[in-house]
């Protein structure tokens, strides 16, 4: 609780001190909400309880490949290409979820934005329905893909547990005479194999929400190491050559500035021309 209160306070902080018009005239206000509410609402809650849950997953999984290769060594040679299959299928998953992932959250953020709009407007309640609709539809797209290749790997992940329960079966049978083993032992092995299908799907599907959970966390640091607006100021002198003047010298002064050209930024246009 202290570090997430830590965290969002500093956010916020952040937020409030950069530039108005570098940062605020740029990022579309429903990508800042999305990084007050999803983002920091996946760090906070999601995150500690699936990398608690895939610690456990992850130590059923360990378990359950060594008492099968205790029993019978020959799975052994199983497991090497049966893991490169799974290496390579979840290299493929990881590459397209964070994509999508990152799709689904710059297409939420006009939705955001929308609510924004909806607050300042009066008498468009059609075309904001109208535009919510497509907006939601926009993002579902993304949404729908990103689980239905959840459910890809998902399929992969079990064919691949499929042979190796197969393989521990049929050398459990074969091999039963030669390594001495008991019929309880046996039992006990494809039992172990059997848990397999359950558990090292979690664990990859738990795995695969962590690293989709990491990157809402990148986001929040990215923002959180932008330049403050009392920065420059604090770091040069406002003054830097001789005395400071007196007040009453400064009653009847006057300034003027001409020929310059002054903008917020480079991408901004000129503020102040020339005349």
């Amino acid at each position: 609780m202290t570090c997430s209160i830590k965290i969002h306070f500093k956010y916020l902080r952040k937020v409030l001190a950069v530039p108005s018009p570098t940062f605020f005239g740029v990022t579309p206000i429903g990508r800042i909400l999305n990084r007050f509410s999803r983002d920091l609402d996946e760090v906070d809650n999601p995150l500690p309880y699936w990398g608690l849950w895939l610690l456990l997953c992850a130590f059923q999984v360990v378990s359950s490949f060594s008492v099968c290769a205790a029993v019978n060594p020959f799975v052994l040679l199983m497991y090497i290409p049966v893991g490169y299959d799974c290496c390579i299928a979840a290299k493929v998953y990881l590459c397209s979820t964070l994509e999508l992932k990152r799709l689904d959250g710059v297409s939420r953020s006009p939705f955001l934005n929308l609510v924004s709009d909806t607050i300042s407007s009066y008498n468009m309640a059609d075309a904001f329905a109208k535009r919510c609709k497509e907006l939601l539809n926009n993002n579902m797209k993304f949404y729908f893909i990103m689980h239905a290749a959840s459910r890809w790997f998902d399929m992969r992940t079990d064919w691949f547990v499929s042979v190796i329960i197969g393989t521990v079966a049929l050398l459990a049978v074969a091999t039963k005479s030669t390594i001495g083993a008991s019929v309880a032992v046996l039992i006990n092995s494809l039992t172990y194999a059997a848990q397999l299908s359950s558990t090292f799907q979690r664990m990859t599907t738990l795995s695969t929400r962590m690293e989709n959970s990491m990157s809402s966390f990148e986001r929040i640091a990215h923002n959180s190491s932008l330049e403050e607006e009392g920065d420059q100021c604090t770091k040069t002198p406002f003054l830097q050559h001789g005395p400071v003047p007196a007040i009453s010298s400064l009653k009847k002064s006057h300034c003027g500035i001409e020929g310059t050209c002054r903008s917020y930024s480079k991408m901004f246009p000129l503020k102040v021309a020339k005349k």
